[in-house]
């Protein structure tokens, strides 16, 4: 048999052998999640969401709630389903917001981490309450001082955020980065990151990646790598673009100077007109009168101009002798 052909069937048997597992996978968490199992629910959910299928995924995390799972109120807001939004920006929310608020305040003011951490964020980013910073930023610290390491283990920047700088997100990860909290620092990384760009939160964002990295922060490490390594492609990037310029400059005087001074054509009693600047102009053998002519481009002794009509056509200089696209023949004088 073709060992393409063999191969291709490993490959085809292998994707199969994958598809029929997570079937079977989601076959299993179905039966247990029929039978009431909320965690089930959970896991039966999330395993829609990979596979592309929300309508599954909120459907069954909406069971979940239901039957008074509290991770599944953070999966479902975790996961954007919590509410849905239709194509004119109507809002309809597929879990009771009011419910969902006071089962997470009660877990908050037992002092919850995760509780604690995502009411947070619904302070943070004005999801069902009003958006107040200060009282999120309250609550992380409250997270933190019961198990900082917990907090920052699930702590996540919203994507995209871009952020101004000397916000008060930016002060509460700089004061535990500084107290030598690495997670803390990699957040901090990413804060710049996101911010609206400048120079200077560019360098701070590669400063705490570093910081991070040199605790051994392997996420750090990769982020400040990629950075540097982005850098330098753009500093490659200039210094090549900077030597085309030169060898531009370079071509465009020597091919102007050959160009330079005035050209007559016996079989069409025309005449060609350039200066080394890079300007030219024609004159027919009608009226006699000078057509600027505009230049499009310019190689080495060659360019590509295109007359008042923008008819375009091309010209090669070799010492005396310009030769054109329509095959006339111009002598300098």
């Amino acid at each position: 048999m073709n060992k393409k052909l063999i191969f291709f069937l490993i490959i085809l048997v292998g994707a199969l052998d994958s598809a029929l597992s997570q079937t079977v996978d989601i076959n299993n968490l179905k039966q247990r999640a029929l039978t009431g199992n909320a965690d089930a629910m959970c896991e039966l959910s999330i395993a829609y969401l990979k596979n592309g299928d929300e309508n599954q995924a909120c459907a069954w995390i909406r069971k979940a709630v239901e039957a008074g799972s509290v991770d599944a109120l953070y999966i479902a807001y975790d996961n954007g389903l919590w509410f849905r939004r239709d194509n004119f920006g109507n809002t309809s929310y597929l879990i009771d917001t009011k419910d969902y608020f006071k089962r997470v305040y009660k877990l908050a003011q037992q002092g919850d981490v995760k509780a604690l951490l995502h009411l947070g964020y619904l302070y943070e980013y004005g999801d069902i309450v009003s958006k107040n910073v200060e009282e999120a930023l309250a609550l992380y610290r409250k997270a933190a001082s019961i198990d900082e390491a917990s907090l920052f283990d699930n702590l996540q920047l919203e994507p995209g955020g871009n952020w101004g700088v000397n916000s008060e997100m930016e002060q509460f990860l700089e004061e535990y980065a500084k107290r030598g909290n690495v997670k803390a620092m990699l957040l901090l990384g990413d804060y710049y990151l996101e911010a609206v760009y400048t120079e200077e939160t560019e360098e701070k964002a590669k400063k705490w990646y570093k910081l991070a990295a040199d605790k051994g922060c392997s996420e750090a490490r990769n982020k400040y790598d990629a950075m540097i390594k982005y850098d330098k492609a753009i500093q490659d990037q200039e210094r090549q673009q900077a030597e085309n310029n030169k060898r531009y400059k370079q071509e465009f005087s020597e091919t102007m100077r050959n160009f330079s001074g005035y050209w007559t054509c016996r079989n069409s009693k025309t005449q060609l007109k350039f200066d080394s600047k890079g300007h030219g102009w024609f004159k027919n053998g009608v009226d006699y009168t000078w057509e600027k002519l505009y230049i499009k481009y310019i190689g080495y002794n060659e360019i590509w101009v295109a007359d008042i009509w923008d008819r375009g056509f091309t010209l090669k200089v070799s010492g005396n002798t310009i030769t054109t696209s329509q095959g006339l023949v111009y002598h300098k004088r």
